[in-house]
């Protein structure tokens, strides 16, 4: 069997996260960036760790010295906060973006925008929609849904910052994907 070098996990930056994407989910599958619409389940820019950390030790200096204003920036919510928010305010806006993309596949990226899927497709007869990801042999199976009156693919794939258990089944589900040209909506995000 051939081995594929395990991807860079992407850390917690979109840049990188975005290259990540690309090089590791949107071609497998077939398809290129030009061809996705990309959205989050939250609209709003939320500062990781490592941005908390940079603002204070770099930026919150240099603004004192020089008279700027502080920065304020959301802490990053956790998993069950990202979807309490996206039922709360953000439901309806997906809902939208899904309806106007019309896509023959979705992709979620971890647990949170995967529990948040969820409530918006219907799955196929017979399946039972997945709760939480898990880094085994399962990772990454397709699941057929319906949204919108339309038949779609779901593939449940790990955040390009998921721990290395995640990195290797998806390192894995690279060697058995499909690398199908799925129809996916082409909008500008």
């Amino acid at each position: 069997m051939t081995q594929l070098p395990r991807p860079p996990n992407a850390g917690r930056f979109n840049g990188p996260s975005g290259a990540w994407v690309e090089a590791n989910v949107i071609g497998p599958l077939g398809s290129s960036r030009a061809g996705a619409w990309i959205t989050d389940c939250l609209d709003t820019y939320c500062a990781s760790v490592n941005i908390a950390e940079r603002i204070e030790d770099t930026y919150s200096r240099f603004a004192d010295e020089h008279s700027l204003p502080t920065a304020m920036l959301a802490a990053h919510p956790d998993e069950n906060a990202v979807v309490a928010q996206a039922f709360r305010g953000h439901d309806v806006r997906l809902r939208r973006e899904i309806g106007i993309a019309r896509p023959d596949v979705f992709v979620t990226l971890g647990n949170a925008a995967m529990r948040v899927l969820r409530t918006l497709v219907e799955p196929g007869a017979g399946i039972a929609l997945p709760t939480r990801l898990k880094a085994d042999k399962a990772y990454g199976q397709s699941i057929a849904v319906r949204v919108g009156g339309r038949d779609a693919t779901w593939w449940p794939l790990a955040h390009p910052a998921a721990p290395v258990s995640y990195q290797d089944a998806h390192r894995e589900w690279l060697l058995r994907c499909p690398r199908a040209t799925p129809t996916v909506a082409a909008r500008p995000r």
